[in-house]
């Protein structure tokens, strides 16, 4: 009443949001950890041994082949979590920075957790402290990571140099494919 109907939309506008929004969704980069494994990542990282904040980062960041580093704006209320859940302890030494240990508590969530351990470590590769790590995983991300810096330069120069030259930059899509499928032959 009052108008209210007028304030709908049609179904039909209803089905379009459905369809871009999946759309959408399939144009969105996958993000690195699904919910709650990056906290479980981090648990078990303070598990291998007592770690500070940014040797935290620094572990998951060797762990992702450098590919991914998380913020400090995004472990470190992750860490106070763990704490008030009694998961982890911190203790801070004179003018240095707190450092975290596990619980018995956090040990058992992770044991509880096994199933998602599993699907963390199947998607990033063998833990380096597993000693079964590949090289890259297991500190030279840099490497990786020098590497695709290179790449992103020399395509935003050539391409800017190139750009009403069709015969490069198609030249410059048939090596990125064959790199790729290269790559996915590995």
């Amino acid at each position: 009443m009052f108008g209210r109907r007028q304030q709908r939309r049609p179904r039909q506008d209803a089905a379009l949001r459905i369809v871009r929004s999946t759309q959408s969704e399939q144009k969105k980069r996958r993000r690195m950890f699904d919910s709650g494994h990056l906290r479980l990542a981090i648990l078990e990282s303070i598990g291998e041994r007592t770690r500070d904040g940014f040797d935290v980062i620094a572990a998951l960041e060797t762990r992702c082949g450098g590919l991914y580093s998380p913020s400090a704006g995004i472990v470190y209320p992750m860490l106070s979590l763990l704490e008030d859940q009694g998961f982890i302890a911190a203790q801070e030494l004179r003018g240095e920075r707190r450092r975290y240990t596990i619980t018995r508590a956090g040990r058992l969530h992770l044991d509880e957790n096994q199933p998602f351990l599993n699907a963390i470590h199947a998607r990033l590769g063998p833990s380096p402290a597993d000693g079964s790590g590949n090289r890259e995983r297991s500190g030279g991300g840099s490497g990786l990571r020098e590497a695709f810096a290179r790449l992103k330069q020399a395509l935003a120069q050539r391409g800017r140099a190139g750009r009403h030259d069709v015969a490069r930059l198609e030249k410059m899509r048939e090596i990125l494919m064959r790199a790729a499928r290269e790559i996915e032959a590995l």
